[in-house]
């Protein structure tokens, strides 16, 4: 069921006075109240923030008993109407409500919280779901006549101006019941005369002219009996038996006009009261007419006397009623007028009645409106033809006048004014009159003119915003969609090609998202839920856009749905990035899995529901994740314990600081031995949240032992370094002037090939460079610039050094650029002491040299040699043939 909204009080107040003089007006000038009460009873129940308003009417059953029987009613939406309850159709007051019979019988009201009600009335109400009531009677004259009530179902509440809203309905209702029952006996009256022209069914009698000045009663109709309860035959029998019977105020009154006196023969027509036999006064419509003989004397005076006691009490009903609307009409805040029918509309017309409220409104007296044309005079010029033309047309027509119009105040101001005016009919439905009301609608003007203004800005900012903005009404219709002009920029379409096709939204969706989408629309449209989805639309163009589409349904104040108000987004942009950023999550997921290292995250507090480890601990420690993450105290146990007093520290400073972190450790492993590791994790802060720890753990097992090794060779490469009999030595590269290099690291070993200690290179980097045979530091120094210069890898130089003692010394200098992550490249080298080899390199050319002198002569001597052989074997070759011919043969 749908609350009732909460009014402030001073609200309600003026809320219930304007519904009270609303229903006044209706009520009253309706031709028959029913037709406007359930109209009234809506209004007066907004006002009053009540969940139901009714009237009862009273009638008897055929067992003679009072019941009554729910009318009308107005339900706020959500509350079950109780018209078609049998138990109230009918129902006598007696079974169970006999307290509020008697109650509203005495002209009370009921009023409480369904609570504090006795348990026979408290069931009834409690099976509605009602949880406070106010009931007023309604009473026709002296009769109760049935009640009109307010029912709360959303609270207990106390009720204030709401009951003087009860009061006075009920007092209007009474008054319009009792109208129309006027009316209906007047109605009735007027047939009984057309039945008295007919059948004369009203008291006729004859005044018979007896004597001049003895006039009697000579016949008197049987109706007599009905009317006064005596028989015909006293009033013949007692010429003055009627007169007796007349109240003597209004005998006096006939008796003062002369109508008494016997000589009248005129016309006689009035309306006195009679004493009946019973003691009650009838009153009596008295008309005769006199009937001459024919010559012209009087002969008898027919009359027609009629019981009108019914009707003049009726117009004494209707009289209260009147003066009761009229001090209610004064006191509400609308201006109530009415005005004479004419048949041509003039400007200079008279208002025949105005309610005071107007002199509060305009600020003129009351007198100024006596005049002719001042109404027109007062309204504002640039109205006054308007409402001259819609007065003039609306006369013509008999249509209702509604109009909105200015009118200019005593000091000036401009008023706004809402004139609405109805004609009122008879129940012949012949025109009697304009009844009319104004109310001053300035402010109303002045808001909706900042409305309006406001609507320019907001149209402006919707018109301007990097979105689309629509509004769809609930049963959807193309032609009531608004879609602002950002839909072209955004889609390619106009607002005008999307609002000429029914079916444009769903049929541009992409094909897989249309039916999920169509789907959430079936239900929103159903439930009235917010609607918020993600899909792809088709563009102009041919391409898909990603639009986030969020609507809501918007509401009157009475919860009545209006429009869907919605807005679409270009996501396409967040969409790609979501896309990167799920392939980079992915590919980080698959990163974070396979790399060498064990990933977590987890929060100060070391909630388990908010830990992660990653899957690589299986393999580096032999535990699941989930042993991990569940087990108490599970990686503190797992400490080595000649590490736990340093980690234990580390770990609670850090989480007191939110410092980061770094710290190497040996863990257990599931089969027992222990792994060295490193742990690093940073402190994430979150703006909503405590914020978590990021990390990761390395097996560095292998680099621990790598560690130990390189130390023992680092002690086995210093114990060489230092007692080689070459000098280690380090050289940097100038920043300033690249092609030189300073010396800044010798070994201590061997220094005493040249004389010079480490305290002496790194006071005087460049001492190198300056001991450097002279005739050797040209080619050496252009050949070390060259390999700085060049990116050369290797340096391989022999030349002469003079050492601290002036002795010269021969060096191999053997050197290799090195390249380190972060820092300047560095040659690392030694220089080997080669003195002894060069002076025998030197004895061995010497040597040489000597040798290459005794080889020359040698070759000499052989040419020689070979020069005897050839001669000699030419010599004795030819004795030698001829004997070995002599030989042979």
């Amino acid at each position: 069921m749908d609350a009732a909204p909460t009014i402030p009080d001073d609200l309600r107040h003026a809320a219930v006075l304007e519904a009270t003089a609303f229903a006044a007006e209706r009520l009253l000038l309706a031709s028959d109240w029913r037709e406007a009460a359930d109209e009234v009873l809506e209004r007066m129940a907004r006002a009053a923030g009540v969940s139901r308003a009714y009237v009862i009417e009273n009638h008897v059953d055929e067992q003679g008993r009072r019941v009554g029987t729910m009318r009308h009613e107005w339900c706020a939406p959500g509350v079950g109407s109780l018209l078609s309850v049998p138990s109230l159709s009918a129902a006598p007051w007696d079974d169970g409500f006999s307290r509020w019979a008697a109650l509203h019988a005495r002209g009370e009201a009921v009023v409480s919280t369904t609570a504090d009600l006795p348990e026979t009335e408290r069931a009834e109400l409690e099976a509605h779901g009602v949880r406070s009531i106010a009931e007023h009677p309604i009473f026709v004259g002296d009769e109760w006549w049935g009640a009109i009530g307010f029912d709360d179902c959303e609270r207990e509440r106390t009720w204030s101006s709401e009951l003087d809203a009860l009061r006075a309905a009920a007092t209007v209702i009474g008054a319009a019941v009792t109208r129309q029952r006027v009316e209906q006996d007047r109605h009735r009256a007027e047939q009984r005369w057309r039945r008295v022209i007919e059948h004369i069914p009203a008291v006729t009698y004859t005044d018979v002219v007896c004597a001049p000045g003895d006039v009697r009663m000579g016949f008197v109709s049987p109706q007599i009996r009905t009317v006064l309860g005596y028989e015909p035959e006293r009033f013949i029998a007692d010429p003055s038996f009627w007169f007796t019977l007349i109240d003597p105020e209004d005998l006096a009154r006939l008796e003062a006009s002369g109508a008494m006196n016997e000589s009248e023969v005129s016309t006689f027509d009035d309306v006195y009261r009679m004493r009946a036999a019973d003691g009650s006064y009838r009153w009596i419509h008295d008309t005769s007419t006199p009937v001459f003989r024919e010559d012209g004397t009087l002969d008898h005076f027919l009359g027609f006397a009629i019981d009108i006691t019914a009707e003049m009490h009726a117009q004494e009903h209707l009289r209260q009623a009147e003066e009761r609307y009229r001090l209610l009409v004064e006191r509400t805040p609308a201006i109530t007028y009415s005005e004479a029918i004419v048949e041509v509309y003039e400007p200079g017309a008279v208002i025949s009645y105005l309610s005071p409220q107007i002199e509060a409104a305009l600020g003129y007296p009351m007198e100024a409106w006596e005049r002719p044309g001042f109404w027109l005079q007062v309204i504002h010029p640039d109205d006054r033809e308007a409402v001259m033309a819609e007065s003039a047309r609306t006369n013509t027509t008999g249509e209702p006048y509604r109009q909105e119009y200015r009118m200019i105040a005593h000091d000036g101001e401009v008023i706004w004014f809402d004139d609405e005016s109805v004609i009122v009919h008879d129940a012949h439905g012949d025109s009697l009159y304009w009844q009319g009301v104004m109310m001053d609608v300035t402010e109303r003007k002045r808001t909706e003119e900042e409305l309006r203004q406001a609507q320019e800005r907001f149209r402006t900012l919707v018109e301007h915003i990097p979105a689309i903005v629509y509004a769809e009404p609930i049963e959807y219709d193309p032609g009531l969609l608004y879609m602002s002009p950002q839909v072209e920029r955004v889609l390619g379409w106009t607002a005008e090609e999307w609002q000429a096709q029914a079916g444009f939204w769903l049929d541009h969706l992409h094909p897989d998202d249309r039916p999920r989408v169509a789907e959430l629309n079936a239900t929103s449209n159903t439930t009235k839920l917010p609607f918020t989805t993600d899909y792809r639309m088709q563009h102009k163009q041919g391409h898909y856009v990603w639009i986030h589409d969020e609507a809501v349904v918007v509401v009157d104040p009475d919860g009545t749905p209006l429009f869907w108000q919605g807005v679409l987004l270009d996501v396409t942009p967040q969409k790609e990035a979501q896309r990167g950023l799920a392939e980079a999550e992915q590919r980080h997921r698959a990163l974070i899995e396979h790399i060498p290292a064990v990933v977590y995250r987890e929060s100060p507090e070391g909630d388990p529901e908010k830990f992660y480890i990653s899957p690589q601990v299986l393999d580096m420690f032999g535990y699941t994740p989930d042993e991990w993450t569940w087990g108490p105290g599970f990686w503190r146990r797992g400490i080595h314990p000649e590490d736990q007093p340093l980690v234990y520290e580390v770990d609670d400073r850090s989480n007191e600081t939110k410092e980061a972190y770094s710290i190497d450790y040996r863990f257990r492993h599931a089969d027992g031995h222990w792994v060295w590791v490193h742990d690093e994790a940073t402190f994430v802060p979150e703006p909503d949240d405590e914020g978590f720890w990021q990390g990761f753990l390395v097996d560095i097992t292998e680099r621990k032992q790598a560690e130990d090794q390189v130390r023992e060779a680092e002690i086995k490469f210093r114990t060489i370094v230092e007692q080689n009999q070459a000098i280690f030595y380090t050289q940097e590269i100038d920043p300033d002037d690249p092609s030189i290099s300073l010396t800044t690291y010798i070994a201590p070993g061997n220094t005493e090939l040249i004389g010079y200690t480490l305290e002496d290179i790194k006071n005087d980097p460049s001492l190198w460079r300056s001991i450097i045979h002279p005739d050797d530091r040209e080619r050496v120094l252009s050949a070390d610039a060259e390999s700085n210069t060049n990116d050369e890898e290797r340096f391989s130089m022999e030349y002469r050094m003079i050492a601290k003692d002036g002795r010269i010394v021969w060096v191999q200098d053997e050197a290799r650029l090195v390249l380190l992550p972060g820092k300047p490249p560095c040659w690392q080298g030694f220089l080997l002491d080669v003195t002894e080899r060069k002076e025998a390199q030197a004895q061995l050319e010497r040597a040489l040299a000597v040798e290459r002198e005794a080889t020359k002569q040698l070759r000499s001597l052989d040419e020689m040699k070979n020069t005897f052989l050839q001669a000699v074997s030419h010599d004795l070759r030819t004795p030698l043939a001829a004997i070995l011919g002599l030989a042979i043969t």
